[in-house]
């Protein structure tokens, strides 16, 4: 959904088991709000999936996803097998945002060596002042989700 000039909504889950995640992207408000509210509704199969080995990674905006906005973001919801990492790169002054899902682990920032601690319904962002590295990696015994923005 992309409100625009607005828009009344309610929301609604639907079967037995619904996650959602809900933020709003809006680097330019003046713009935003003189444009028509869209909505579209999208499957989980209708997101392009990047299985590598001991994790996958669904693109929810970004290169090959359907979901397009104004903003310049990307949005990538990550699953983590138990004791496997994945590794992304970070560039000069952008920020970094996670949320934990479910499970535990470790975001590593290779540039300055600082280690997070991560746990379900944690949200961390770091700010990168140098373009650099950043490890996730799942703890024993559990995988990790988590959705980065």
């Amino acid at each position: 959904m992309q409100t625009g000039s607005g828009v009344y909504h309610e929301e609604e889950t639907v079967g037995d088991h619904t996650e959602f995640f809900q933020i709003w992207f809006a680097p330019y408000l003046q713009e935003a709000l003189g444009r028509e509210p869209t909505y579209a509704q999208y499957q989980h199969e209708d997101f392009p999936i990047e299985n590598m080995d001991g994790y996958a990674v669904k693109t929810i905006i970004g290169h090959g996803a359907p979901v397009a906005i104004e903003a310049e973001a990307k949005m990538c919801d990550i699953q983590i097998d138990e004791e496997h990492e994945y590794s992304g790169n970070l560039g000069f002054e952008r920020t970094l945002a996670v949320m934990v899902v479910s499970g535990k682990g470790v975001l590593l920032e290779k540039n300055n060596g600082e280690e997070n601690i991560l746990c379900e319904n944690q949200f961390l962002i770091i700010h990168a002042h140098d373009e650099g590295e950043f490890i996730v990696k799942a703890e024993s015994g559990q995988s990790l989700r988590i959705v980065t923005i």
